[in-house]
């Protein structure tokens, strides 16, 4: 488990605040067992060889593992299906960086997609004092987490790719670079 998986569970196990969501826990437990693995980065479906025991508590049971896995494969389809237009490959400081397939911005920027959720407020600063990787506040005080590939985008650095419009319901991207080969992590 990563880090930031660990402040997820740490926060679900918590007293008081509202729960992370299932598809949440099951974002953070794919990025921390399957993303960051680059032998399962590469199959398809590789959850269903593994053990059980290592699956988030919630997707234990036959009827809940349904929903993990419905989880899996839609995170598999927006991040590692050899169809998008990226690819996520490792970087040269331990984490994963998406590599763009081809040289149209727009086409890169389409499957450069998202989901946000919103925790409570107290939820929000420990996961920000704990530096979670994937926090995002609008200028109007709107605070999110990111999952899914839009989370990998560095949004706290000098990257070439900054969130431009950015709404409860839509983030846009700009890009800076003359070259559409972008990295970005």
């Amino acid at each position: 488990m990563d880090f930031d998986s660990k402040l997820i569970a740490n926060w679900n196990q918590s007293r008081g605040d509202k729960k992370p969501s299932q598809r949440l826990v099951s974002w953070n437990w794919f990025k921390s067992y399957i993303i960051k693995n680059p032998e399962l980065r590469r199959k398809i479906e590789p959850w269903k060889e593994m053990e059980i025991g290592i699956f988030p508590t919630f997707a234990r049971t036959k009827n809940k593992k349904k929903n993990f896995w419905a989880f899996l494969r839609q995170f598999w389809r927006m991040t590692l299906d050899p169809s998008l237009s990226f690819s996520i490959e490792d970087d040269d400081f331990g984490g994963v960086k998406i590599i763009s397939k081809t040289n149209s911005w727009i086409e890169l920027k389409e499957s450069l997609i998202g989901q946000m959720e919103s925790p409570p407020t107290e939820a929000f600063d420990k996961l920000i004092a704990a530096h979670y990787t994937s926090l995002f506040r609008d200028d109007v005080g709107n605070q999110t987490i990111l999952f899914g590939p839009l989370s990998f985008i560095n949004h706290a650095c000098d990257s070439d790719v900054v969130f431009d419009t950015v709404t409860m319901t839509c983030i846009e991207l700009k890009c800076s670079m003359a070259t559409a080969k972008i990295f970005m992590s």
